[in-house]
């Protein structure tokens, strides 16, 4: 029987445990979890359940303009007695309705599966073994570890505490890290900030590692109790969107003014009645204005975040997609994105002999001796990683550590089972340092690892095999050797001791790192991966740049960005020198540097904030939990998902399945083909509405000419040249330069000036078109309006569909074989047209749509007035491309 979470910090650890019945070494066992999971349910608080598909149809229908047709239509049937008309008219909106329903349902679904992909892991000791599983999984009872960078998964009592502080102002509202502990509580605490020995969900490891028992999951937890879970992102409006939201309401208020001229038009030079008037006016606003744009543009938008997804990058906010065209600069880690994190040691430096190791075996003469002893003491005791019978678990730098402990010859393992951890100072990429305090039986020892400069300084002796010695000269030695092997491309760690008198002696922390006993140099390598080059070469020839930064030395820095081919004849940087430099001074230096050595997550800060300043849309990876602020800071965050914390994740835009580099230069390329894609359809959408608009107009502004187009015909006009041509440009296949071409300009609206100028023209050509067809048919068949009526409507559909291949290419000729690589593309347009031919041609459906069949020379007039705008945009992209004006 479980109690109330609010009294679990007043109990003893003992009595948790027994409440809980678990155990602290082997926590559950996988049956019980199981019968647990079941009784209390995931480990997730219940989000509001989307709409269903019913009320998703139903809420196509919720707009001003559908309201009046939907009113027209009711008068046209009922009260005018033309049924025909109010059916059709009806059959449309509701086509139109399904295609709108059928967009926001996938785009929701795609969003949900998005969501669901940066789902949190959680550590958990399941049956004596160490596991990562989702976080929904976790239940009572369920014993977690957690560190630095982590995110708390449910609410929990700690039995483990190593300078263990928590982020808790999701719930507290204070922004300074509280400290914890595993002592128990007498007093009650009737503040969550005073429940010291408590870890609550949504919040985040600070510094140092921990263990506790789960004691509440889901709606149980404190958080979970008052629903304010931070929100997942990728649901919000993405600039593009608002964009066109507040054009859509531009272009609404125009059309809405011009539907009333046309209203007013009809009444005053045309013979046509007031209410078949009004239904054309109506049905113009309809078509003319893009109600639906935000829906496929969300669409369009999910899809192609689901197929990064695909490719490893999973975007968490859609406006990072918009964003990523426009990267003109990234700044990567070096470590498991430029290289592999494949690490492995391939030499040990003692104080006067070498061992080498290759492919996990010892390849030099070396006997285990005192320094080796102590050197493997170091290396496995300062160190967090595990390796288990069914899996590696820990930072892959430690586990090459571990590895390397074991071709010597070492039994890591026992070696655990002897030393006790006391305290530990964790890794710190500030300190670029870590150190563990531990006891024997006998012995009481600190063990510091880190950079081989830093170690040394802190190093007063050396061990030898005569014993510890005075540092002296070695300490030169050491440093010049760290450089050498550096300049190779290896990254190199110092390891130092500290031997304390007494078993019983009481050590503070600050002592642990004072006047230490050098041990040695362990020279790891860590090889870049293999399309690293490849993906460098591709965003230079796209004009992004490239700024390595690294923890590691310069030298080691600089030879691994020789061996991917950056530009090393720009400079480098170390972060001792950032510190040094004034905003001018840094304003400058960042324009020419292209790698970042020494660095701390503070001066990635510095770094973003200069390379802003100029201009630069910057993209900035990350994996720590000091690199929230850096990842927050630029344009695109882009955390790794592999070895990232979980604070990274949460402050990132991006996150990076495979912690790969070229996964970045991937999704820039996608984000380029989205935004591509997205400007064709919208930029095609509007173009055809205003030709729609302006055919219209022309003929009610001269009274001697009748009514081009019937509402009914405007509204098919809409439905098939607004849905499969339009959707199929938002798959369009990429163009060939596109990573050819400099980035984007996030000035440049899809709206922009130029744009909008190219919209007119293209609209007027098709006007010019349909206008000139619609005179010729005058005179041709003057005693026959329906058959005038389709070959306007006709042609009208075809000018739209042959738009369409406008858009394949902003360089290329229509007539060019790029127009052929969108098969979507070509069974959109071949469908509509099979489509037109059916309502020419079948009886009743030509009683629905007013057409009249037509003979075959007359598909000479509609096919040469569908053809002329195609020819007219053509020759004026063609022109502009020549001249290098591309919209």
């Amino acid at each position: 029987m479980f109690i109330a979470s609010e009294n679990w910090h007043n109990l003893d650890i003992k009595e948790a445990v027994k409440l809980l019945k678990t155990d602290l070494d082997s926590g559950l066992d996988a049956q019980e979890a199981e019968r647990r999971l079941a009784k209390f349910g995931l480990n997730a608080i219940k989000s509001q359940p989307p709409p269903s598909p019913l009320k998703l149809f139903i809420y196509q229908f919720n707009d001003f303009l559908v309201w009046i047709l939907l009113a027209a239509a009711f008068i046209s049937g009922f009260l005018l007695h033309e049924l025909n008309d109010a059916l059709a008219i009806a059959v449309i909106l509701i086509l139109n309705a399904f295609l709108g329903f059928r967009q926001e349902y996938k785009a929701e679904k795609a969003l949900e599966e998005l969501r669901s992909l940066s789902a949190p892991l959680a550590t958990v000791i399941r049956q004596g073994k160490t596991l990562e599983i989702s976080a929904d999984q976790l239940v009572p009872g369920d014993v977690i570890e957690f560190e630095a960078g982590d995110r708390i998964p449910a609410d929990s009592r700690i039995f483990v505490a190593k300078n263990l502080t928590i982020n808790e102002s999701v719930l507290t509202g204070e922004s300074v890290p509280a400290s914890k502990n595993e002592a128990n509580l007498a007093e009650k605490a009737s503040s969550l900030a005073d429940r010291t020995n408590m870890v609550y969900t949504g919040t985040t490891v600070q510094t140092g590692r921990g263990k506790a028992i789960v004691t509440a999951t889901g709606s149980q937890t404190e958080i979970g109790k008052i629903a304010t879970l931070i929100k997942e992102g990728g649901t919000g409006k993405t600039p593009l969107q608002a964009e066109l939201k507040s054009t859509g309401k531009a272009i609404a208020i125009a059309v809405l003014a011009i539907s009333g001229l046309v209203f007013l038009a009809g009444l005053l030079f045309h013979h046509v009645s007031a209410s078949e008037m009004f239904l054309i006016a109506v049905s113009l606003a309809v078509a003319a204005i893009p109600e639906g744009l935000p829906a496929a543009v969300t669409f369009a938008l999910a899809l192609g975040v689901q197929e990064m997804a695909r490719n490893k990058a999973i975007v968490r906010r859609l406006h990072a997609v918009e964003t990523l065209g426009s990267t003109s600069v990234i700044c990567t880690d070096k470590t498991g994105t430029i290289t592999e994190n494949q690490m492995s040691v391939h030499q040990i430096y003692l104080s006067d002999q070498m061992l080498e190791i290759e492919a996990g075996e010892v390849k030099s003469q070396f006997a285990k001796n005192l320094q080796l002893d102590h050197f493997v003491l170091a290396s496995t005791l300062c160190n967090n990683a595990r390796i288990e019978e069914d899996g590696r678990i820990g930072d892959p730098m430690e586990l090459a550590l571990l590895e390397a402990a074991i071709a010597s010859g070492y039994d890591f393992s026992k070696l655990r089972k002897e030393w006790t951890r006391i305290d530990e100072i964790p890794f710190d990429p500030e300190r670029k340092k870590m150190s563990v305090l531990v006891k024997s039986k006998d012995n009481l020892v600190a063990y510091v690892k880190g950079a081989p400069e830093g170690i040394l300084q802190l190093s007063k002796t050396i061990l030898t095999k005569d014993g510890k010695q005075p540092i002296g000269e070695a300490k030169i030695r050491f440093l010049e050797l760290n450089n050498r092997l550096a300049a190779q491309g290896y990254r190199v760690l110092g390891f130092a001791e500290k031997k304390f008198n007494s078993l019983s002696q009481k050590v503070e922390t600050e002592e642990i790192e004072k006047e230490l006993t050098f041990l040695g140099l362990a020279v790891i390598f860590d090889p870049p991966r293999p399309e690293a080059a490849e993906a460098v070469a591709t965003t230079r020839k796209a004009g992004v740049r490239i700024a390595m930064i690294t923890g590691d030395h310069p030298l080691t820095a600089k030879a691994i960005a020789k061996q991917i081919g950056l530009d090393t004849d720009l400079k480098t940087l170390t972060g001792a020198e950032l510190e040094n430099l004034s905003a001018s001074e840094l304003d400058k230096a960042v324009r020419d540097t292209a790698v970042y050595a020494r660095v701390s997550p503070a001066h990635k800060v510095k770094i973003v904030e200069a390379l802003k300043k100029q201009g630069a849309i910057v993209a900035m990876t990350g994996d720590g939990v000091n690199d929230a602020p850096a990842l927050k800071k630029a344009h695109i965050g882009i955390a790794m998902g592999e070895v990232g914390t979980d604070v990274a994740r949460e402050a990132a835009d991006m996150v990076l399945a495979d912690d790969n580099f070229a996964t970045i230069v991937k999704a820039i390329s996608q984000g380029r083909h989205i935004f591509n894609n997205l400007k064709k359809f919208i930029l095609f959408l509007l173009s055809c509405n205003i030709s729609e608009v302006l055919v219209l107009l022309v003929s009610v502004l001269f009274a001697s000419l009748p009514i081009p187009l019937l509402p009914i015909q405007i509204l098919w006009i809409n439905l098939v040249t607004d849905g499969l041509p339009a959707l199929a440009l938002g798959a369009d296949p990429p163009e060939e330069n596109l990573m050819n071409q400099p980035p984007r300009q996030p000035k440049d609206k899809v709206l922009s000036g130029k744009n909008s100028l190219m919209i007119l023209e293209q609209g007027l050509a098709i006007t010019f078109g349909v206008t000139l067809v619609f005179l010729l048919s005058l005179i041709g068949f003057k005693d026959h309006i329906s058959t005038v009526r389709t070959v306007v409507f006709t042609t009208m559909v075809l000018a739209e569909l042959f738009h369409s291949f406008n858009y394949r290419s902003s360089t290329k000729s229509v007539f060019s074989y790029v127009s052929f690589k969108n098969r979507f593309l070509l069974l959109a347009v071949l469908s509509s047209i099979v489509l037109q031919l059916l309502i020419i041609y079948m009886p009743f459906l030509q009683v629905i749509f007013h057409t009249a069949p037509l003979e075959l020379k007359d598909f000479f007039l509609v096919v040469f007035g569908a053809s002329l705008p195609l020819l007219i945009v053509n020759w004026i992209k063609l022109r502009r491309s020549r001249q290098k004006i591309i919209y």
